[in-house]
């Protein structure tokens, strides 16, 4: 599913797998704001 994906984002410390599956690896992992600093990220906050 996550390689059907348009826009496929995986967590830094995601298994392998799911980082080659996605098309983009957040800067930071889970355990350090991965998420709401990508989504801010691309909302340009």
């Amino acid at each position: 599913m996550i390689q059907e994906a348009g826009f496929s984002y995986a967590m830094k410390n995601a298994h392998p797998k799911i980082i080659e599956a996605a098309k983009y690896v957040t800067e930071l992992d889970n355990n350090h704001g991965g998420v709401t600093h990508t989504i801010k990220k691309l909302l340009n906050l």
